[in-house]
């Protein structure tokens, strides 16, 4: 059984900020593997309805929703960013 990784408020919004710019940034500072920050990005999708995925975390999703508020970005465009 795979091991879920947790992120903390900082780590969700430091990607929500640095992802699509730079991934590999957020690999080295976060200290997750790409994979598992694309999942996290999946769990995010999973709430907003864009994808199936096992169950999102609906902290994630709050602070998802936080930064598009700040950048005035619909889910739509979230979506195109991040998946």
């Amino acid at each position: 059984m795979m091991k879920k990784t947790k992120y903390t408020r900082e780590q969700v919004m430091f990607i929500m900020e640095n992802y699509t710019a730079n991934p590999d940034k957020c690999v080295e500072v976060i200290r997750h593997s790409l994979g598992s920050i694309k999942a996290l990005l999946k769990n995010i999708a999973h709430n907003y309805g864009a994808v199936n995925f096992s169950g999102g975390n609906p902290m994630y999703t709050e602070i998802a929703n936080e930064y598009r508020v700040k950048e005035n970005m619909s889910i739509n465009k979230w979506i195109a960013l991040y998946l």
